[in-house]
């Protein structure tokens, strides 16, 4: 580190006499340095411009904080030379936003696999866009080849189409009363069976 403004001492945690001297390694976490080398490695080789490389950066008092770094070439004070010039960013808090929306995701969709209710979500058009495997296997099929029909009506009976589309449409209108109504679906191998039906989104 050769040197460095007030917003990056302040940001560490450092003194600048703690820093400059010092290499930028030192105050990141291994295993992201590791995973930054070969696009830092391509700046300075001229294969690219700049690099732009999310990574952790250890604070002076023992925290690890989320950093956007963008990494470029610039000329030396004295033009005989190129030192890299690096900005840093703070996106602990978006990243940590994230990072919860994914686990929430994750628990979201255990609990729905692992419900014993067959579960079939379908957009506005009714293509189905999620379906569990109770839901799936009710009806002999897989879940990827329930997610390949182009609607949701075709594990339907054909006489039960239209009753879903007008119960649907009843509920989409506020009819609380239709949730929970069942029709006829229709199994893979030709069987049927009663089932409920119902739109998200």
């Amino acid at each position: 580190i050769l040197e460095v403004n007030q917003a990056f001492v302040d940001l560490l945690g450092y003194t600048r006499e703690e820093l400059v001297g010092r290499r930028v390694g030192e105050f990141t976490n291994g295993d992201d340095g590791e995973a930054a080398k070969p696009i830092i490695g391509k700046v300075w080789s001229g294969e690219i411009e700049q690099a732009n490389v999310e990574h952790r950066l250890m604070c002076k008092d023992g925290r690890q904080i989320w950093v956007h770094t963008a990494a470029r070439l610039t000329p030396d004070y004295d033009g005989a030379g190129v030192h890299m010039l690096a900005q840093y960013h703070d996106i602990t808090r978006r990243h940590d936003a994230e990072e919860a929306l994914k686990k929430r995701e994750t628990i979201y969709r255990d609990l729905v696999e692992r419900s014993l209710q067959g579960l079939l979500i379908v957009d506005p058009k009714g293509k189905p866009v999620f379906v569990n495997n109770v839901y799936a296997h009710a009806f002999g099929y897989e879940v990827d080849e329930v997610l390949a029909l182009q609607s949701g009506l075709e594990l339907y009976e054909p006489e039960e189409r239209q009753k879903v589309l007008d119960r649907m449409a009843l509920r989409e209108e506020g009819d609380e009363a239709v949730h929970g109504r069942t029709a006829a679906a229709g199994f893979q191998d030709g069987f049927a069976v009663a089932a409920s039906g119902f739109r998200v989104g």
